[in-house]
């Protein structure tokens, strides 16, 4: 708890009132301010960070709670700008043309997931609440969410995906029990699903090279020949595991677990 004592007479300090701590570690006074600092995580009621509360009348009053942790559900950068996405906490468009300096200049809230950016574009996969929740491909604009700090989705597609990949016009999606889907995103404000297909484990990882989609699951990684993307079909496969996949050189840069593993492809 936090304890608040009259000390006028130091050799008698006197109890005034007891309150709620937060959980607070750490304390410091400033006037009438009291300033918290807590680790401590646990919504709605004690949701973490700094608390500033006012003695003047007292009896504590909060009068500012900040807490800007972030998940690391995703990131992906290109020139300027990174969007990182943590997960329920929203999403963040942060300028990271600044040196060591890096801004964040908009946010959206929801909950977002795996992310990947082709020019002023970002391909965000989103999970939305309801009766049932469900997954989405979010295509945003970056130009109107930094100028306008908020909002910018121009087009989405329902469908779940734990990865996604850009390649051209296309997007790349791995989708767990629904495998690969390619979806055609030429037209941000209407994306289109062209093509699907069933991996013979779940999808959990994604990455795309010339006429060639890898896709991780939890004991293969499969490569997938896409020349035409609407009729993907599986070339190949070798049985080691990836939660994350990329690709450049005719390589398969692999990582699952404490291990990275680098594949001649």
């Amino acid at each position: 708890s936090l304890q608040v004592f009259d000390i006028t007479s130091p050799t008698a300090p006197r109890l005034v009132t007891t309150s709620n701590s937060f959980g607070s570690q750490g304390i410091s006074v400033l006037g009438n301010n009291v300033y918290l600092a807590s680790s401590t995580v646990s919504p709605p009621t004690s949701p973490g960070g700094l608390y500033v509360l006012n003695l003047s009348t007292g009896v504590p009053l909060v009068l500012a709670n900040v807490y800007n942790a972030f998940d690391s559900a995703g990131i992906a950068a290109d020139g300027q700008f990174a969007v990182a996405t943590g997960g329920g906490r929203g999403l963040r468009l942060v300028n990271v043309g600044l040196g060591n300096k890096p801004a964040i200049v908009a946010s959206i809230n929801g909950g977002f997931g795996a992310v990947a950016m082709a020019g002023s574009f970002a391909y965000v996969l989103e999970t939305v609440p309801g009766n049932p929740t469900h997954g989405q491909l979010d295509i945003i604009d970056l130009g109107y969410l930094s100028s306008h700090h908020q909002g910018g989705i121009v087009g989405s597609l329902t469908l779940n995906g734990l990865d996604v990949k850009i390649a051209g016009t296309l997007a790349y999606l791995a989708s767990g029990a629904a495998g690969l889907q390619i979806v055609d995103v030429s037209s941000p404000s209407t994306p289109t699903l062209i093509a699907s297909l069933v991996t013979p484990t779940a999808a959990i990882s994604v990455a795309v090279g010339t006429g060639y989609a890898y896709v991780g699951t939890a004991t293969s990684i499969y490569v997938v020949d896409v020349h035409v993307p609407t009729r993907p079909y599986i070339v190949g496969s070798i049985p080691t595991p990836a939660k994350e996949l990329a690709t450049a050189n005719q390589l398969i840069y692999a990582l699952n677990g404490s291990q990275l593993k680098v594949i001649d492809a």
